[in-house]
């Protein structure tokens, strides 16, 4: 847990400092912790309904039905 803060901390603070070459803040906090739009996580994955993807049913023992 400490590591991860370090690092999520590091980053925001790095983003914080980007300038640009007026001295201007290049980003707010506001910004940078804000979640991603919806549009762009759905394009993040791959949709399940393509050619060649078929289900299959694993048995309790690991091996699986066509």
């Amino acid at each position: 847990m400490d590591v991860a803060t370090l690092q999520a901390g590091r980053y925001i603070e790095n983003k914080l400092g980007e300038r640009d070459k007026d001295g201007r803040p290049l980003h707010t906090l506001q910004e940078i912790l804000t979640p991603q739009r919806a549009e762009s996580k759905a394009t993040q994955y791959r949709s399940m309904s393509r050619p060649g993807i078929r289900k299959v049913r694993i048995k309790p023992d690991g091996t699986w039905d066509d």
